[in-house]
């Protein structure tokens, strides 16, 4: 099971972006970075298949397979 940093930090983001919009902060941000999260399982799920396909690690049938 992962700890809920990830989605924490994704939220801290967009809160100090609002902020920032808002005029509440003053604070220049490039981004932030997260390391092995696993926030949405379904989304990365599905990147899978495509991404095989894409560096030729499967093949078209492989590929229907994986979908």
């Amino acid at each position: 099971a992962e700890s809920y940093g990830g989605k924490y930090a994704v939220t801290l983001g967009l809160s100090a972006l609002k902020a920032i919009q808002d005029k509440k902060l003053k604070l220049i941000i490039g981004g932030i970075a997260l390391g092995d999260s696993w926030i949405s399982p379904e989304d990365f799920v599905v990147s899978w298949a495509p991404l095989l396909k894409y560096v030729s690690r499967i093949d078209d049938n492989g590929f229907a397979e994986a979908n």
